[in-house]
């Protein structure tokens, strides 16, 4: 059974309308709440926040939320079947943001050494990169604009070039830190 299946018995088994429960819940935080969303709940299309969640168990009278919930597997109707691994809307948004600035650098490094940059290849680098940096400890990155055209400014054209501007880089961050 799924928390949602959970939430709609417990309503119907107390006598709860829909409409009730939101008024309840409007009544008592500091959010108000419709029948939609009490509904999207009892559905499986969303989950309710902490302060809802908690208030819906005081209102069912739930004296153990470990007991009621125990083994139940959170469902996610409303995850986008384009979506397997259930990526939120913000993560598609920073991974985006991210490529395009690493494609802005890119083009940026072009201009100033006449090369044409490999897309394909740059995007795909840095996801790798961004997925085992954490591993490691390290939070994802971007080409930056900056860095590059000071690189270039100095003379850096080459590959090694940029892995000594990173490794120059890492060693101030150790220092500093």
């Amino acid at each position: 059974m799924s928390y949602s299946e959970i939430l709609a018995r417990l309503r119907k088994e107390r006598g709860h309308t829909q409409a009730a429960v939101a008024d309840y819940l409007t009544k008592n935080s500091k959010k108000p709440y419709s029948i939609k969303n009490v509904s999207s709940w009892e559905t499986g299309y969303a989950m309710p926040p902490v302060e809802p969640f908690l208030l819906l168990c005081e209102l069912y009278g739930v004296r153990d939320i470990n007991e009621t919930f125990r083994g139940v597997q959170v469902e996610y109707r409303g995850m986008n079947r384009l979506n397997p691994l259930g990526i939120s809307r913000a993560e598609e948004y920073i991974a985006m943001l991210a490529g395009i600035e690493s494609l802005l650098s890119a083009v940026v490094a072009d201009g100033m050494t006449g090369h044409k940059h490999r897309s394909n290849m740059e995007l795909i680098a840095q996801g790798a990169a961004n997925i085992v940096s954490p591993i490691f400890g390290g939070i994802p990155s971007t080409g930056a604009i900056a860095r590059t055209a000071t690189n270039i400014k100095n003379g850096g054209r080459t590959r090694p070039s940029y892995c000594c501007a990173a490794f120059s880089i890492s060693l101030l961050s150790i220092d500093l830190s």
